[in-house]
């Protein structure tokens, strides 16, 4: 939309003429600016691998960008999502310090289908998801992951020495995602 016209002329009276025609191009924003945390806080993850859950949550929490929206939602048997005031973040780092292996048995889909019934209001969501992947229904829960690929994005993080590695594997994969798994001596910060 913007035009800018030069006129040249040098000492031998040859005329010369540039134009440069500028777009109107919006300024570069990012689109993947919500973030969901998922993290296993059932019985098997009792002991280092809350400790290590809950040193990752707090080094992610504290590298978000300032722009961004996130979420913490705690799963077991049943799961629990963040309550958002003013505080968020300073409740998140709170929680994630306070972490505890409470929540029962393992179920990791019921909480993935309620973050995928959600719209995505922030451009791609970025899902990251600890665990020891103690589950029964590996598989359900790949292919739900799978059929949500397109608007969501998980990044697994394996906890533990007896962590299921086919499904931390697998939902990284089915979604583009990526994966890593942290053991007792890790760097957690290295890891994230």
């Amino acid at each position: 939309k913007s035009s800018c016209l030069t006129c040249l002329t040098d000492s031998r009276n040859f005329d010369c003429c540039a134009l440069s025609i500028l777009p109107d191009v919006p300024s570069s924003t990012s689109t993947n600016k919500e973030f969901i945390f998922v993290i296993d806080c059932s019985g098997s993850m009792d002991g280092n691998s809350i400790k290590k859950a809950s040193e990752c949550l707090e080094f992610f929490i504290k590298s978000l960008p300032s722009d961004s929206y996130f979420n913490v939602i705690r799963f077991g048997s049943n799961f629990a999502k963040l309550l958002y005031d003013d505080s968020t973040q300073e409740k998140a780092v709170q929680l994630a310090i306070d972490l505890k292996a409470d929540l029962g048995g393992t179920d990791i889909y019921s909480p993935l289908e309620s973050i995928f019934s959600e719209k995505c209001k922030h451009g791609q969501r970025q899902i990251f998801i600890m665990t020891d992947g103690e589950v029964d229904n590996a598989e359900m829960t790949i292919d739900l992951v799978y059929s949500n690929s397109n608007e969501n994005r998980c990044f697994t993080i394996g906890i533990g020495r007896g962590c299921d590695a086919g499904l931390v594997e697998g939902i990284a994969n089915a979604s583009g995602g990526m994966r890593d798994f942290v053991q007792e001596n890790d760097s957690i910060s290295d890891k994230v």
